[in-house]
């Protein structure tokens, strides 16, 4: 299933990142729902996480955040792995190695993934690579 339908013309670098983001998704075997759209824009939830990809917003616990490029598509790549490790390999087709920690940092801050509010937790695995969980299922 295509997660992402729609990408205007003009935007191959976006295109690009989003073909791999989807081919990455299917070779761990999660789907991606794709629950509707919104104007040309589809919606797609992944982990509990909505996501709006034209606009590079998300919705969590209710919270509506505005990501930048990276984040938002290092968010979902992290959210169709549900819990699962995503390694470095696969993080590196996204954005390179060396800014992983920094975009890592930066997205665990936006959206205060070490709050013991937060229903999600960005885990680092040293070596490894990183894995969104969800503190509900964990219960």
């Amino acid at each position: 299933m295509k997660v992402f339908a729609f990408v205007s013309e003009g935007q191959e670098e976006e295109k690009n990142m989003l073909e791999n983001i989807q081919s990455i998704i299917e070779h761990a075997g999660s789907t991606g729902n794709l629950l509707m759209t919104h104007g040309f824009e589809p919606v797609t939830e992944a982990f509990g996480i909505r996501f709006y990809p034209a606009r590079r917003k998300v919705i969590m616990d209710g919270i509506q955040y505005t990501l930048t490029r990276a984040q938002f598509h290092l968010l979902h790549l992290l959210a169709a792995y549900e819990g699962q490790l995503v390694s470095h390999s696969e993080i590196i087709q996204i954005i390179t190695l060396t800014e992983s920690s920094n975009y890592m940092r930066n997205l665990r801050k936006k959206l205060c993934l070490d709050s013991e509010t937060s229903r999600y937790i960005l885990k680092s695995v040293k070596r490894r690579g990183y894995l969104l969980i969800d503190r509900q299922e964990m219960n």
